[in-house]
């Protein structure tokens, strides 16, 4: 994952298109730690790893000033229907 958005810059910078903000959607943790016989736990403190690596990533580049990283969960989901329905 990390290295694709290296090259999603490099491709953005030789392009010479102007990027301020970018998004993300964080998806996957749960399935990789079951795909690995590994606790949900594992796989959610795996995929924050990803996202502090992208942070750092992001934070050498001047010109991409806002990354938005959008994550979903179905205890969230169960809470807010519990909740709110």
């Amino acid at each position: 994952m990390h290295i694709t958005i290296i090259n999603q810059i490099t491709l953005m910078k030789k392009s010479q298109v102007s990027l301020n903000h970018i998004g993300f959607i964080v998806d996957g943790n749960r399935r990789w730690a079951r795909e690995r016989n590994l606790p949900t736990l594992k796989g959610h403190q795996k995929g924050l790893e990803k996202v502090e690596a992208i942070i750092e990533e992001l934070n050498r580049h001047d010109e991409i000033a806002y990354a938005s990283f959008y994550l979903f969960s179905t205890l969230i989901t169960f809470i807010y229907s519990f909740l709110y329905c």
